[in-house]
């Protein structure tokens, strides 16, 4: 308008502006409301909601629903300036409008809370305190807190003859996750105390909580049971134990350790429903031939393949930690990576389960843990003989032996699903790993105050790197033995790596090595003189035929236990690369190997495992079982290239979050709680590390990698400086500094060697089982077609139900008792006997990712402090 109008005309031109402007305003938001793009009333809250909530989404989708309303807001934020502001401060720009929009829109509607909800769990996923979520709902960011955990109950009201729905995109679809159509009723919330009116629901009718995390967590439960449905699915579980504490201690109120258990379901990769038909299942068990000492021994091919492996890793970590030189190896070494079974890279859909508070440390426990995996997944109502399907279970070296149990207890007294004759027992490669690092430590420690007498052992290493003492009696965390074998394994290697290279430094070495083939042949010089175990052997040999009144001429004992260590370490390091690769077949290779070890280490619980695992994967499983359990006993979470991990690793890694981060705290600490929260940690995980990617302000939970120039250097220098590689002949140990056990040659003697050897006990247990099952079992409908366990509600005082004694003594029905090693094993399992273990304590034990430091801060954990209900105040 000109200057030379009036000033009252000017005045009244510029409010009809701002009235016309204000209209066309209200008329967006009236638009976007009735699109109902941003609300979630009519929505499930699940996991595809939470994957789909993009800013940038919805600011291109109030682009074009409210072109004006954006545009003052943009104006609001741009500077004259703009123009030359970088591609990221302009995305940051249209991030802090679409939140500015968002925020008045859903004070214009409380209805319009679809960000509100999704930035309330992120604050929930995150750790926020409860303080900090309510001032974020204050000022309309985030919903508050008691509508998060609200318990409240939402029920329909009659809709208003004009309430018709409306179309809307891919924003306001319903997800096909959740089985039940969205209603199309105005729901009116309730409280659990008020009584509902007449014109509720009928009783048939599931309820439905208004509390956004109650309903996150139906709907992951929800496509759990669709995933089962499939019958293509496995199941993961481990205990949990929970500490809930009191701030003060009364009469009937004190701090006291509770035991459940956690579950996970996953779906199979590359199976089919119709190779899981028991029928197969049970007559491949009923042919197959007994274990032998062949199928646990490498043969000829796989001893050269094994030795292959094995080279090709100490390859990998001189490109990994010999330095920047080294990495013009690592096309080769990629290129040449031997394999022999390896799984598509995928990614694995993983579902928790709710927390049970149900003890699995027991053979009843066990039953139990089953059957509320079996009522959760719903699994009668997709199928009525469910147990006609071979299952998938999954877990540590006790609860297989305990599912073991109960199919040795059950066979030919039991049939249909309480006859335990329908599972797959897969092994938790986790666990197995632990044992691994357990007895390595116990094996390679040495005497703590030999000094430099011993200075080939963990103990002196343990010293030279300054870090923390440790006892043997007093187990240290898995992480903590880890790293330290580990480290040393890395220094090793390239001390030896210069040793059969006669180079004197790593950058000598990077200027004389050029060709790959020379680096290999590098790798295979160091296995032929330093990790071959008939050098320890005839050295040995030559020392025990010395006078033994003088000193000994022949053997170096410090030699000797460096050599063992470098061949264990490295078989270590290669089960946990062919992991991460996601090679069964190289997998396979090392279990066969700790299939003696465990035994000669004194891990004679996971060597009988170990006897099971080779003898199911090599005749007693059908070939389509085999292939289906060496597809999925690692998962990919990530879906990203080597990112696999052990199954059983997941579900510890979902328990630590579940422990240490999402449960309550204070008088709401309740097994209740831990049942809403557990399946929803995976979503809320994923949920947060999505928003942060997003938003690019990732802190994480993981630090910079450790350098580990500075260690490896110094231990390198150490074992020039004592010649721990060097044959020193005559050099020995102190007295009460026993010898390092070839543990691989003494499993094998104690397999072997005996009147009734550990190999015939099994095989004389697996014969009497297949005879057991061959038996026409008493069929009782109601035991038959029911889900409750055949368990006496008060077992034995020796803790075994009937027929477990049979088992546990070796005894068949008809047969002399045997004593035998299974019996030893059973009964620790029965008599619930804890082996001890290296500890799981922080995130570090529970990586996913082992080889990338992290740590967790729990300065603001106490997301749960409050009360799980409250008003739904963000309702309109």
């Amino acid at each position: 308008m000109s200057s030379q109008n009036s000033e009252q005309a000017r005045k009244e031109v510029h409010q009809w502006a701002v009235g016309h402007i204000e209209s066309t305003v209200m008329k967006e938001a009236r638009a976007v409301t009735k699109s109902r793009e941003l609300q979630t009333m009519r929505k499930t809250v699940d996991k595809s909601m939470i994957d789909n909530f993009r800013f940038s989404a919805l600011y291109e989708r109030l682009s074009d629903m409210a072109s004006t309303s954006l545009r003052i807001f943009q104006a609001f934020a741009t500077s004259p300036r703009a123009d030359k502001h970088t591609v990221r401060r302009q995305e940051r720009t249209k991030l802090i409008v679409t939140s500015a929009a968002l925020a008045c829109l859903g004070e214009y509607s409380h209805a319009n809370n679809l960000a509100k909800r999704v930035l309330g769990l992120y604050m929930y996923a995150t750790g926020a305190q409860r303080q900090a979520i309510a001032v974020l709902s204050s000022l309309g960011l985030a919903e508050s807190y008691s509508n998060i955990v609200s318990r409240n109950i939402a029920r329909p009201r009659k809709p208003k003859a004009a309430d018709t729905a409306q179309p809307g995109n891919e924003l306001s679809q319903p997800t096909t996750a959740d089985p039940t159509p969205p209603t199309q009723n105005q729901p009116t919330i309730i409280t659990e105390a008020q009584t509902i009116p007449t014109a509720t629901p009928p009783a048939t009718a599931p309820i439905q909580r208004t509390g956004t995390l109650r309903q996150l967590s139906g709907s992951m439960r929800d496509m759990a049971r669709a995933i089962a449905s499939t019958g293509l699915y496995g199941v993961v579980y481990d205990n949990i134990n929970i500490m809930f504490r009191n701030s003060e201690q009364v009469i009937g109120r004190h701090d006291s350790q509770e035991n459940g258990t956690c579950a996970t379901v996953f779906r199979l990769w590359k199976a089919n429903i119709a190779d899981l038909e028991t029928t197969d299942f049970q007559k491949s068990f009923l042919d197959a031939r007994p274990l032998r000492i062949t199928d646990i021994i490498h043969t000829a091919d796989e001893s050269r393949q094994f030795k292959n492996n094995l080279v090709f890793t100490l390859l990998r970590l001189a490109v990994r930690f010999g330095g920047d030189g080294f990495k013009k190896f690592e096309g080769q070494l990629e290129k040449r990576q031997p394999v022999i079974s390896k799984i598509d890279t995928h990614q694995t859909e993983i579902h928790p389960l709710p927390a049970w508070e149900i003890d699995e440390s027991t053979i009843v426990g066990n039953a139990e843990v089953d059957n509320a995996i079996i009522t959760e997944l719903q699994l009668k109502n997709n199928m009525e003989e469910f147990w006609r399907r071979v299952r998938f279970l999954g877990g540590d070296q006790l609860s297989i032996a305990h599912l073991r149990a109960l199919e040795n207890i059950r066979a030919g007294h039991e049939a249909g699903y309480q006859g335990f004759f329908w599972g797959a027992w897969m092994p938790g490669l986790f666990h197995a790993k632990i044992a691994d690092m357990h007895g390595f430590l116990v094996t390679h420690w040495g005497k703590p105050n030999a000094a430099d007498r011993n200075p080939g052992c963990l103990a002196f290493h343990n010293t030279r790197l300054d870090r923390l003492p440790i006892v043997l009696s007093s187990l240290p965390p898995f992480r903590t033995s880890r790293d330290l074998v580990f480290v040393s394994l890395y220094a090793r290697v390239l001390h030896c790596l210069l040793l059969v290279s006669k180079c004197k430094s790593l950058d000598e070495y990077i200027c004389k090595t050029d060709s790959w083939e020379d680096f290999e042949a590098h790798g295979h010089a160091i296995y032929d003189q330093f990790m071959s175990a008939s050098i320890v052997a005839d050295l040995r040999e030559h020392r025990a035929q010395c006078n033994p009144k003088v000193p000994p001429t022949e053997g170096d004992m410090v030699f000797e236990n460096a050599v063992l260590f470098l061949r264990d370490a490295v078989i270590s390091r290669e089960f946990t690369d062919a992991i991460k690769a996601g090679d069964s077949g190289r997998v396979l290779l090392v279990l066969k190997i700790w299939a003696l070890g465990f035994r000669g280490s004194g891990r004679t619980k996971y060597a009988y495992e170990m006897l099971h695992i080779i003898h199911n994967l090599t005749c007693v499983w059908p070939k389509p079982i085999r292939d289906i359990v060496m597809n999925n006993w690692l998962l990919n979470p990530t879906g990203k290239k080597n990112a696999f991990v052990e199954m059983d690793l997941v579900q510890e890694h979902l328990n630590f979050w579940i422990k240490n981060y999402y449960r309550a705290h204070g008088a709401n600490a309740s097994w209740e709680w831990l049942e809403l929260v557990a399946p929803c940690v995976q979503a809320l995980r994923d949920l947060a590390n999505g928003m942060n990617d997003a938003l690019g302000d990732d802190q994480g939970m993981r630090h910079a990698p450790a350098d580990l120039t500075e260690d490896i250097k110094t231990l390198m220098v150490s074992l020039l400086e004592h010649g721990v590689y060097i044959i020193k002949k005559g050099r020995v140990l102190d007295d009460d500094d026993p010898l390092v056990k070839d543990i691989i040659s003494v499993g094998l003697q104690q397999l072997m060697d005996s009147s009734k050897s550990p190999l015939i006990e099994y095989n004389e247990n697996f014969k009497r089982l297949q005879r057991r099952r061959r038996k026409q079992a008493v069929v009782i409908p109601s035991f038959t077609s029911g889900l409750e366990p055949t368990m006496p509600a008060a077992p034995p005082a020796h803790g075994l139900e009937t027929g477990a004694a049979d088992v546990v003594s070796g005894q068949d029905l008809e047969e002399e008792p045997v004593e035998s090693e299974l019996a030893l094993v059973l009964d620790e399992v029965t008599n619930g006997a804890a082996e001890p273990t290296l500890t799981r304590e922080d995130a570090g034990d529970v990586a996913l990712d082992m080889d990338i430091p992290q740590y967790v801060d729990y300065g603001d954990c106490d997301v749960s402090s409050g009360s799980e209900d409250g008003d739904d105040d963000d309702e309109p």
